[in-house]
């Protein structure tokens, strides 16, 4: 018997007097609703599980579905949105160009999510020397470009990159306007799938870590803020209840990624999901404040970022800052 998602996620329940309340009803336009951003990558798909499974349909903020890493990270720096799922290294880039981030949670690591993909007659790297590569400049592919020709020794000079986002990225393959494409999530597995791409490189292959996360700006309203641990919430439920019920869930995000249920099982497979323990913990680590030190010289030597980052640079949100005004609902309190 599936597990029953409503038992995994605390809910608010009816209270009129109290400005949680209120947020959840819609009952107070003066109020802010938190626009969250997310592009597409299977790491991100627990949320929309469990707006999916949400029956009461009662969740405060908005997801903004954006086709690319670069139009969410847009979006979270002209204002549109409150809260964002990207790659840290996108975050690192955001905060570098002078916007405050607080980070919520790290969602997930790729292990091979992430990759490079050529045309069916292209079957090596050496290959691809003086053809077209598109990846997207303001994404995670800048860095896994870099890395993918440390790892095979070549220069950058040694191929012709270009831009291609990730909603071009089918269609310009499709054509045959590159020979290769550093690409990720769905598309990465359309390209494989359906255009018969080869893999070339993927992130299990390099020495570093890709983590992707959920932050926030620093300067939410109030009413923001209090929608903010209901996000945290429902991603994390979403995600154990993925994992109790993997088989319907598969089927659903199929359905909404439009991928087969077995094309999404090999993909959750390169993803390694951090739950809310395994991922507080792991950002109150020293191994963390290590890891974005290497990776902030690392971008910086690259030139992706202006200024050296370091681990303070994020705050971390204080989720249980908001216990002091939650509400004891009539029915069994949140």
């Amino acid at each position: 018997m599936s597990t029953t998602f409503d038992s995994l996620i605390r809910r608010p329940a009816r209270a009129c007097t109290v400005l949680l309340s209120i947020l959840l009803l819609g009952a107070c336009q003066e109020q802010t609703q938190l626009r969250v951003a997310v592009s597409p990558w299977l790491g991100f798909e627990p949320v929309h599980l469990a707006h999916r499974l949400d029956a009461n349909q009662q969740s405060p903020y908005q997801l903004i579905e954006l086709t690319t890493p670069s139009h969410v990270v847009h979006s979270l720096e002209t204002n549109q949105v409150g809260a964002a799922f990207l790659s840290l290294d996108q975050a690192i880039r955001v905060v570098d160009r002078g916007l405050d981030l607080q980070l919520l949670a790290i969602t997930d690591q790729s292990y091979g999510a992430d990759a490079l993909v050529s045309q069916s007659h292209i079957n090596t790297s050496a290959e691809l020397q003086e053809q077209t590569i598109g990846y997207e400049s303001n994404s995670l592919g800048a860095l896994l470009a870099a890395d993918w020709l440390e790892y095979d020794g070549f220069s950058a000079e040694q191929f012709v990159f270009v831009e291609a986002k990730l909603d071009e990225q089918l269609r310009l393959f499709r054509d045959g306007d590159v020979s290769a494409l550093l690409s990720a999530g769905p598309v990465k597995s359309r390209l494989i799938d359906n255009l018969n791409g080869n893999l070339l490189f993927d992130s299990s292959e390099s020495p570093r870590i890709y983590y992707r996360a959920l932050v926030v700006r620093k300067d939410l309203s109030e009413s923001e803020k209090l929608q903010v641990k209901r996000l945290v919430s429902d991603h994390f439920a979403g995600q154990q209840w993925m994992f109790q019920n993997l088989v319907e869930a598969s089927k659903l995000i199929a359905r909404r990624t439009q991928l087969y249920s077995r094309e999404v099982d090999s993909e959750i497979a390169r993803i390694q999901y951090y739950n809310q323990e395994q991922s507080e913990s792991l950002i109150n680590s020293i191994d963390f404040e290590n890891y974005i030190q290497n990776l902030s010289q690392r971008m910086h030597s690259l030139g992706l970022i202006n200024n050296n980052f370091a681990a303070e640079d994020f705050s971390f949100f204080e989720l249980e800052a908001l216990d002091s005004i939650k509400v004891k609902a009539e029915d069994g309190g949140v």
